[in-house]
Order: structure tokens, then C-alpha cells, then sequence
């Protein structure tokens, strides 16, 4: 964990998390409450204001999949690690098809996702 805690120092630190945001003001993409596609719809409205990032990095698409969830009323383990790995973590069921409200854990490199942590996603939007 040390050496871990010096790696992080030496490469600028865990980014600060904004003092004002919303659901336009984002950086890292992604779809928010306004880029929803036509024909879906959110059952619940994107309210960053109260998101945490005690133990996923702010920003990142584990601290969002992370604190929707959690806004949402659904519980994952704070330490399911980065995206591509959300899917081996024991204890939680797997498909291959996406359910709303569900977490979607992209493998490393698939599909565009990062090649060194994959991607993690949430599945908030149900089409009509």
C-alpha cells in the first residue's frame, strides 16, 4: 500500500473533485440527463452534488457507476476495482444481457473500453 501511496503522489495525486457541478458540466463523456437518446428515459434525474469519491477516483467511470447506483438505492462493493474487473467480483450475478439499473463491466480492450482497466458502465435508461 506504500508503494502504491508514493506512485500516486509522484503522478499528481488523486484529482479533486469540483467545488460546483451538474449533470452538462462533466469531463470524461458520457451521456448526462440532457444526452439522453430519443425513445429512452431516466427513472430518476443525474445529481452529481452528493457523489463521493472515497475509495473510486472522481471522475472516473467507477466513481459515476459507483454513486448512481448508490443514488438509485442499489449497493456495490466499494472496492469492486477498475471497470473491466467489476464483473469477477464474487457475489454478484452475471448475464449477457443488460437490465436496467445494472452495472455493465466492459472486459480490457473490448470494445473501445481501455485496454488497461476496461470500462464499467450503468444501464439507467429504459427505452418506450
Amino acid at each position: 500500500m506504500e508503494k502504491l501511496d508514493t506512485y500516486i503522489d509522484e503522478y499528481g495525486g488523486t484529482p479533486k473533485a469540483p467545488t460546483k457541478t451538474n449533470s452538462t458540466t462533466r469531463d470524461g463523456g458520457g451521456v448526462t440527463a440532457e444526452g439522453v437518446p430519443d425513445g429512452y428515459s431516466l427513472t430518476k434525474a443525474i445529481d452529481t452534488s452528493n457523489y463521493t469519491s472515497a475509495t473510486y477516483p472522481w471522475g472516473q467511470c467507477t466513481w459515476f457507476v459507483y454513486n448512481r447506483a448508490k443514488e438509485l438505492g442499489i449497493s456495490f462493493d466499494p472496492y469492486m476495482g477498475n471497470g473491466g474487473e467489476w464483473q469477477y467480483k464474487a457475489g454478484y450475478q452475471t448475464t449477457n444481457t443488460p437490465t436496467e439499473h445494472t452495472a455493465l463491466s466492459i472486459s480490457l480492450g473490448l470494445a473501445g473500453s481501455d485496454p488497461t482497466y476496461g470500462h464499467v458502465g450503468f444501464v439507467g435508461a429504459r427505452r418506450f
